[in-house]
C-alpha cells in the first residue's frame, strides 16, 4: 500500500499542471449623449451601436484583437499607421470623396488615439461626414465610426470626438 501511494505521489509530481492566468474579454467604458439609442442593425461585427433618427447620427465601434491580427500577418507600427491603412480603402469609390488628415489626439502609456473625417455623397445623393477614431490600446484596437449628414457636423462631430475621448479601461 505504501509503494501505491509514494507511485501517486511521484506521478501527481510529474504530471502537475502548470496554470496562468489569462483575461477574457475586453472591458471599457464610454461616456455617451442619454440621447442616442441602441441598436444591432448597423454592422454584424460592431460590438456597440448608437442611432438617434431625428438628429441622423449613427456611431458604432468595433474590437479587434492584436494577437487576432498578428496571426493573419498584420502588423502596425503604431495607432497612425493603423488608422492610414484602415482609410485608404474605406468608402474608396464614393462619389465627392474627400479625405482629411490623420491627428494623434491622445498618445500615453495606456491609451493612443488617432482622428480623421471623410466626407463623400452616398449612393442616395446624400452628402455625409463620417469622423473615424482609432483607440489602440496593449491588447486591441477599437475602430470607432461615427456618421451624419454634413447639416449636423457642426453638432455632432463635437459629439462623436466626446465619446471617443471618454474612452476608460
Amino acid at each position: 500500500m505504501r509503494s501505491v501511494l509514494i507511485l501517486f505521489f511521484l506521478s501527481s509530481i510529474i504530471f502537475a499542471q502548470q496554470t496562468e492566468t489569462i483575461q477574457g474579454g475586453s472591458c471599457f467604458q464610454l461616456q455617451i449623449p442619454s440621447y442616442f439609442i441602441k441598436t444591432f442593425e448597423l454592422n454584424e461585427d460592431a460590438i456597440l451601436q448608437y442611432y438617434h433618427p431625428v438628429k441622423d447620427a449613427y456611431w458604432l465601434v468595433i474590437d479587434q484583437d492584436k494577437t487576432m491580427l498578428q496571426s493573419r500577418g498584420v502588423y502596425f507600427k503604431d495607432v497612425k499607421d493603423y488608422i492610414e491603412n484602415l482609410l485608404l480603402d474605406f468608402q474608396k469609390n464614393a462619389r465627392n470623396r474627400n479625405l482629411g488628415a490623420v491627428q494623434l489626439v491622445s498618445s500615453n502609456q495606456d491609451v493612443n488615439i488617432a482622428q480623421s473625417e471623410l466626407t463623400l455623397t452616398d449612393n442616395q445623393g446624400k452628402d455625409l461626414v463620417f469622423y473615424i477614431a482609432v483607440i489602440e490600446t496593449k491588447d486591441r484596437y477599437y475602430k470607432f465610426y461615427g456618421w451624419t449628414s454634413v447639416a449636423n457636423k457642426s453638432f455632432l462631430l463635437p459629439e462623436f470626438q466626446s465619446i471617443v475621448q471618454s474612452f476608460k479601461q
